[in-house]
């Protein structure tokens, strides 16, 4: 100890994720976190699994990085017991101060195999449900039953969003004095980007899609996965065209895992089933994601579940309504009928209805774009996400 506080140069933190992929969400809030603590002078060792891919840009002078294959995403028995006897093997050997897990994967073997080799302090982020009621009924259960049994040994768990939180605690996973809410911020850099875009960068990638400015550009920001359910998406584009609506579905996102490839393999063949492959769009992962979401007429999502959906923060940004199924956190964010509209989940004719509404009513849109504006300017430019984590490994190692 060093004048009250926990000398920083003798502790090492190990965080442990199973995916690593810059281009996702988790990835990016967890380097910001390891980044922040390597320069407070902490020992940092990053865990990840078999899908590893960090930006150019990236500096990771003080960071160790740890890749470990049988660490995956998906369930597989035998993958999932070798990850955890090695991660209890790693822990035996580095003998880290305090382990940091993430996902839901990670979080139950890494907290499992900390447990195991004696770890003084476990630490928890959540950044999505793992036993939501549109969760497989096996896997729901069996989720619950293990975050139950790591949540006793668990030190302290941080969730992204109030709803999340609060499904943790009603389910007996945490205590609530066990748990806090840390949001991802969004640096004003972000709103003062959107706010320099021109009308000839939107007209750019407006042509891309359609020589026909007319055309009205549904935007879909999100990986290609299962969960995000885009081929809902793609049957409601369906409806839209049946109905008179010269829609075009534009996925701003990609597949990034194996598993997921095959998801993407689906939805191209459904598209083409239905006849759409003029009128669907899959650009990929695109860095100036905010010049495509200020290009479309307004955003979507069909998404199964959620943690705190980022795509309803960015469309704030960007100034779109955002038409979404109802998942955990969004009502956080999007005031329903006024910022954007919250539909029930699996309800496709009214999200049909409400983007019919909106495609014939531009004004509306974009009143609602200029409340979602100002209501995600409140709710997030001057979240400090780095400074309230670091308070907490503060407060937990002065033990």
């Amino acid at each position: 100890m060093v004048n009250g506080k926990s000398d920083s140069r003798h502790i090492k933190i190990c965080h442990v994720n199973t995916t690593f992929v810059y281009k996702a969400g988790s990835a990016r809030r967890t380097f910001r976190i390891i980044t922040a603590l390597a320069d407070k002078g902490y020992q940092v060792i990053q865990v990840t699994g078999r899908d590893f891919l960090l930006q150019e840009d990236w500096n990771l002078a003080n960071i160790e990085f740890i890749c470990m294959p049988s660490l995956i995403k998906y369930i597989n028995p035998i993958k999932d017991i070798m990850a955890l006897y090695k991660l209890y093997r790693l822990f035996k050997n580095i003998k880290p101060q305090l382990v940091h897990t993430h996902l839901a994967k990670a979080g139950i073997l890494g907290r499992l195999a900390a447990r195991m080799s004696g770890v003084p302090y476990i630490i928890h982020t959540v950044h999505g449900p793992v036993f939501s009621k549109n969760i497989p009924f096996v896997k729901r259960y069996t989720y619950r039953f293990l975050e139950r049994l790591c949540g006793k040994f668990t030190d302290y768990c941080i969730f992204v969003g109030q709803e999340l939180r609060n499904q943790y605690i009603e389910s007996k996973v945490f205590p609530v004095e066990k748990t806090a809410v840390i949001k991802s911020e969004c640096s004003q850099f972000n709103f003062t980007l959107t706010d320099k875009i021109t009308q000839e960068e939107i007209r750019f990638i407006r042509n891309k899609f359609s020589y026909n400015q007319d055309n009205y550009l549904i935007g879909y920001v999100a990986r290609l996965v299962p969960s995000k359910a885009q081929d809902v998406a793609v049957n409601i584009l369906k409806k839209l065209r049946d109905k008179g609506v010269n829609g075009h579905l534009v996925f701003i996102g990609e597949a990034h895992l194996r598993e997921e490839k095959r998801y993407e393999n689906i939805l191209r063949k459904l598209v083409k089933k239905l006849n759409l492959n003029e009128y669907v769009h899959f650009v990929g992962y695109q860095p100036n994601v905010f010049h495509y979401m200020k290009a479309m007429d307004v955003l979507i999502s069909t998404s199964k579940y959620e943690g705190l959906p980022n795509v309803a923060v960015e469309a704030g940004i960007v100034k779109k309504p955002l038409v979404t199924f109802e998942v955990c956190g969004v009502a956080e964010i999007i005031r329903n009928n006024q910022t954007g509209y919250i539909i029930k989940q699996g309800d496709t004719e009214n999200m049909t209805e409400k983007l019919i509404y909106l495609a014939r009513h531009p004004e509306v849109a974009k009143n609602m774009g200029e409340r979602a504006y100002l209501e995600v300017s409140r709710l997030y430019r001057n979240e400090a996400m780095i400074e309230k984590q670091l308070l907490i490994y503060e407060s937990i190692l002065k033990k």
